[in-house]
This record gives structure tokens, sequence and C-alpha cells, in this order.
């Protein structure tokens, strides 16, 4: 049972508030117009059925002393989420928050990145493998897609379980692959 009654407006305005108390605090008057740059790259308001998040663009550089973030799926490399289900969570872990939210604007203000996985990362099916070396021309076009594009299509191959479930997406998708589209364009 949803126990979350907050329409997402109220809750985006109660989040934003603190966001924006919390980051005119930590920074100086000077950097107002940074400031404003720096917490538009931080986080995320997200509402979904069973619950509402914070998430965090770079959470993995975060330092979760509290056990409060999680990650949104699986192949999540970067972002992280502290999820609510009740506005009692958010008031009552107000400081915990504007902690997580200090700590994000520093990770932003320096400039660290995340180090992504590449493609040749993941797993590679063996279906795949053997549809690469049979034809230079697929392997070719596959290896001028854009990492990201890569990676979608390793991830829905190795997705399906059985043997036949993964040579049918690959047919499925060799057409795509050698006209330089992505899975989901």
């Amino acid at each position: 049972m949803l126990l979350f009654l907050l329409s997402f407006s109220e809750f985006r305005h109660c989040i934003r508030r603190r966001v924006d108390r919390t980051a005119q605090h930590l920074l100086c008057r000077r950097q107002r117009r940074q400031q404003r740059r720096v917490t538009d790259r931080i986080a995320v308001i997200q509402l979904f059925k069973e619950y509402c998040a914070l998430m965090f663009f770079k959470g993995a550089m975060l330092q979760d002393v509290h056990g409060l973030l999680v990650s949104p799926g699986e192949n999540t490399q970067a972002g992280r989420q502290i999820r609510f289900t009740a506005v009692a969570q958010i008031v009552a872990q107000e400081s915990i928050l504007k902690a997580y939210i200090a700590q994000a604007i520093e990770v932003e203000k320096t400039g660290l990145q995340i180090i992504f996985k590449l493609p040749g990362e993941f797993a590679i099916p063996e279906e795949w493998q053997r549809q690469l070396d049979r034809s230079p021309t697929l392997k070719a076009a596959f290896e001028a897609l854009t990492p990201d594009r890569q990676r979608a299509y390793l991830l829905h191959f190795s997705g399906a379980k059985e043997s036949q479930a993964r040579a049918s997406r690959i047919e499925k998708c060799r057409e795509r692959i050698l006209t330089g589209k992505g899975l989901q364009d």
C-alpha cells in the first residue's frame, strides 16, 4: 500500500527548497551564479509508484556513511538514489540529506568524473561473438557505434537467458547495427 500522500509538485518543492537552502549556506555570495549551475547538475527528483527519490548523478562518488544510497538498477554505473515513501522521512533526515547534497556539490565543484566501463568490459554473449567473427562488416559497424549504443546492445543481447532467444535478438538487431542506429533510435 502506498503511504506517500504528497503530490509530486509538493514533494519537488519541498526537496528543492531544502537543496536551495543547503546550497546557499555552503557557498558564498560571490558564487551564486556558479551555485545555480552546480546545483542544476547534482541531483534530480524522481517519482515512482511506490516511492519518490532524490537521485544524485554522481552518487557513486559519494561516501555513503548512513547507508541510504541505492543503485537504481543493476547496470547503473554512476547514479544513486535516496528513496522516500513518506514526507516524515524527508523531515527526519533533513540534516543527513543536507550532508549528502553538500558532498555532491563538492564533487561537482572539484570536477571529479566517473570512469565508466567500456563496452569491451561487459560480458559478450558467445552467439554475438560468433556473428562478429563471421561478418567483418557487422564487426566494423558495431565498433563504429558510440560506446553507449554498444553497451545497450550488449546488455540487450545478454539479457536473454536462452541461447535461442539471444540469437533471435541478435538477428532482429543486425540491420539496425549495420545502418549505425542504436537500440532505441
